[in-house]
């Protein structure tokens, strides 16, 4: 007599979500190119609750952009015991966008100059509130202390927004003696005391501006105030999600160390430095912790890397290497892994493999002749890292040559001198948002917010310029 035992197994969506914890294995986006940082991260606890907290924050992100009919939906897939994949699919619908504005009431500045906050913004509250908040701060620096910029209404023709804007301005008001009120200095002085609390440590910088006068006569004093916060010291440095690069790689892009003096100004220069590894997504706000200890004046900071794709690869056509037109070119291009560190650390270093077609001209390479059409390239690359200057921004192939590969490194090596000589570091003060008070108890204790935006120098334009010709001259090729 023979027995056979059959075993069936049943599994459904709630067997293998009841069964324990779930965890998070990757993110996958349908399509693939509405692929974007979600705040779940791999590794993490999930389920289907957080999954759709996750999707309806894609969608809120989708309508700030102007996608007001977005629909994001979020599924749990099993991807092995207690892993899940995350699929999310992504119909953004139609862009809409305010293509007009439109002032009533009593506006009296001129109408190209209230327009400037609204130019280009997407149809999203977020972005409206912003443009009426800086409008309303335009009004603020011509003195006019209380001015009223709201939405009245809005009339929409299919994706064609016009919105209608109530705008009054009020009196405008002079200095004491007759002057008029000048917010660009008003604003540098803030500045200047926020960099002076900066320098002390202060990671908490405060300023208003106080109106005294009366209305009668149109007169005011117009006084700024900074308050700072109590001095701080760098504590602990973390990163996290760093997983295929060293600590040390991106320590040494940090101009702050800790221990030291908590200054405003090289922690975004840090946090610019970081960016321009080059190795991550750039870092964003919700990206950069501070936590503060009151008590010991120590303020540690965590930096949440999110690792950029390994790998890429290109067509295009022409191409000029050498200074040489015509051609086509196809690369493929990929990280090494994360091994070694200091200078040996694979994970910084790229591997190029490249076909060049060359149909003209070829025997001006050191490598081709006249018959060359297709030529085969692989490349070792490392491309330059901030606080590995002479370290970094160099080709190895055995292609192109001593000459070459040392003609590419100075070449490197003068585009950063260049960069640096024209003080274009990419580092820019965030906007200081100051609030607007009367001290006189006949009027409203607040009359709004100026919006102080940094000063910038009649030549940053010609260094930006400048900056973008030498990286069109000297700028680092992996071949």
């Amino acid at each position: 007599m023979v027995v056979v035992v059959v075993f069936v197994f049943l599994f459904t969506a709630p067997a293998w979500a009841e069964s324990g914890r779930l965890f998070l294995n990757q993110v996958k986006f349908e399509p693939r190119s509405e692929e974007r940082p979600v705040e779940i991260k791999p590794g993490t606890s999930i389920d289907e609750k957080g999954a759709n907290e996750a999707a309806s924050a894609l969608r809120r992100q989708l309508i700030a952009e102007g996608y007001r009919d977005a629909q994001v939906d979020a599924a749990l897939v099993p991807a092995g015991f207690r892993r899940v994949n995350m699929r999310v699919h992504v119909n953004r619908g139609p862009l809409y966008r305010v293509d007009d504005v439109k002032f009533i009431g009593d506006p009296k500045l001129e109408i190209k100059k209230l327009k400037r906050a609204f130019r280009k913004i997407p149809y999203s509250d977020p972005a409206i509130e912003s443009a009426l908040a800086e409008t309303r701060s335009l009004y603020i620096s011509h003195g006019y202390f209380d001015a009223e910029v709201n939405l009245d209404h809005v009339k929409q023709d299919g994706e064609k927004i016009t919105l209608i804007v109530n705008a009054n301005a009020g009196k405008q008001y002079r200095m004491l003696g007759g002057g008029e009120f000048s917010a660009r200095d008003v604003c540098a002085c803030l500045f200047e005391f926020q960099r002076a609390a900066e320098k002390d440590g202060s990671i908490h910088f405060q300023a208003r501006l106080e109106i005294d006068g009366s209305p009668e006569d149109g007169t005011v004093i117009v006084r700024p105030i900074g308050v700072q916060g109590p001095p701080f010291s760098v504590g602990r440095i973390e990163f996290r999600g760093n997983h295929a690069y060293g600590d040390l790689t991106l320590r040494r892009a940090l101009k702050l160390d800790e221990g030291a003096v908590f200054d405003g100004e090289l922690f975004r220069k840090s946090v610019s430095q970081l960016n321009d590894l080059k190795l991550f997504r750039p870092l964003t706000g919700q990206d950069i912790e501070i936590r503060p200890d009151f008590a010991a004046r120590r303020a540690d900071i965590i930096f949440k890397m999110q690792e950029g794709p390994r790998g890429k690869w290109a067509l295009s056509g022409p191409v000029i290497p050498m200074g040489i037109a015509g051609g086509f070119a196809a690369s493929v291009t990929s990280r090494l892994p994360g091994w070694g560190r200091g200078l040996l650390e694979a994970s910084t270093y790229y591997f190029t493999f490249s076909m060049l077609g060359l149909p003209t001209m070829s025997s001006f390479l050191p490598f081709g002749n006249k018959a060359t059409r297709w030529l085969p390239m692989v490349a070792l690359a490392r491309p330059p890292l901030p606080g590995q200057r002479w370290l970094s921004g160099f080709v190895i192939s055995p292609q192109l040559g001593a000459r070459y590969m040392l003609m590419s490194y100075g070449m490197s090596q003068t585009n950063l001198l260049i960069k640096s000589l024209l003080g274009v570091d990419g580092v820019e003060v965030p906007p200081l948002a100051v609030p607007v008070q009367w001290t006189s108890a006949q009027r409203p204790a607040k009359a709004g917010t100026l919006i102080c935006k940094p000063q910038q120098s009649k030549w940053t334009k010609v260094r930006r310029i400048a900056a973008l010709a030498n990286d069109m001259a000297f700028g680092f090729q992996a071949f």
